[in-house]
């Protein structure tokens, strides 16, 4: 299993990897235009990382679905059985690809206000709340088995994105009342 989860991690990068790209350039793209005194310009830059994360989500995540069974055997090293883990952990963790792409384009935008305390809270909850409570529920209330891990990452993902959301939500609504911006 761990084998088949560090399979789906390396697939789940070629999404993700696109989107913390991203991220890092429009945090330096977001914080140059806060101290250029275009704020509005702040908030066109989230907005245009944002859209980006999700169709690289929603494209790249729907690629490799679409082609999972032979990804999965370029790793599988003929095991049926590792395969199968590969394809079940890989499905669900892929649901969490968009999510991803909205949490990255948050953070994005919180280190570029220079919001870092309320990146660490974001990447806490991911571990603390939304991944070591939910493994040991399913672990150890559920006969979800191997389905488990990649349950996990997805409600992981998914958790983070809501939560980053509505973070990103405050920070933007008391930004526009600071700047007064429409």
């Amino acid at each position: 299993m761990v084998g088949a989860m560090g399979v789906s991690n390396n697939l789940g990068g070629f999404t993700t990897n696109p989107q913390n790209g991203y991220q890092e350039g429009a945090a330096s793209i977001i914080s140059q235009n806060l101290g250029a005194g275009k704020h509005k310009r702040v908030l066109e830059a989230f907005r245009s990382v944002l859209i980006v994360n999700i169709i690289i989500g929603a494209v790249f995540s729907s690629i490799e679905l679409w082609q999972l069974d032979f990804l999965a055997s370029l790793f599988d090293s003929g095991s049926a059985e590792f395969h199968n883990m590969i394809m079940t952990v890989y499905r669900f963790e892929a649901l969490g690809a968009v999510p991803l792409g909205i949490n990255a384009s948050v953070m994005a935008l919180l280190y570029g206000l220079g919001e870092t305390r309320l990146t660490l809270i974001i990447n806490l909850a991911r571990v603390f709340v939304f991944r070591i409570p939910v493994f040991w529920f399913l672990q150890n209330c559920t006969n979800f088995g191997q389905a488990s891990v990649g349950i996990v990452m997805m409600v992981s993902n998914v958790s983070v994105a809501v939560l980053s959301s509505f973070i990103a939500w405050i920070v933007i609504r008391n930004f526009r009342k600071t700047y007064i911006i429409e």
